[in-house]
């Protein structure tokens, strides 16, 4: 189950690929095509994108720590960024599976730690039991 704080560590994920990718750009193509996007919101009414349309008037560096702010603001804000279309579906869906395997181990972790030490489960075989917590 997806929650607030994997959706957060995701979008901050997809975030640093952004900014990776405008850095090894001298030309900042995907700075400009935010711009235009953004632009396109603004026209459509999208008041949310006011905001942005601010902040994409700054000198790139003060974009790039926006969009790596790891603080409540900086998780707002990239909740409707418009740097949508700068990453290929191909890099978004291998964050969305690299996400998605993350998630899975974070909560395979969590679980081991939430059973209790000395607890009876079955072995594989079916037929003896084995006590968590024991070699």
């Amino acid at each position: 189950m997806k929650t607030h704080d994997a959706i957060d560590r995701r979008s901050l994920t997809m975030a640093r690929r952004i900014v990776a990718k405008i850095d090894g750009d001298p030309m900042r193509q995907g700075l400009e095509h935010a711009r235009e996007v953004c632009a396109r919101w603004v026209e459509r009414g999208n008041r949310r994108a006011l905001e942005w349309m601010a902040i994409l008037q700054r000198p790139w560096h003060q974009i790039r720590s926006i969009l790596l702010d790891e603080s409540e603001e900086g998780k707002r804000l990239r909740q409707n960024d418009p740097f949508c279309g700068v990453l290929t579906p191909v890099e978004r869906w291998e964050i969305y599976r690299e996400a998605a395997r993350n998630e899975a181990a974070r909560e395979s972790v969590g679980k081991a730690r939430a059973e209790p030490v000395g607890t009876s489960i079955p072995s594989p075989g079916g037929d003896r039991l084995k006590t968590l917590g024991t070699p």
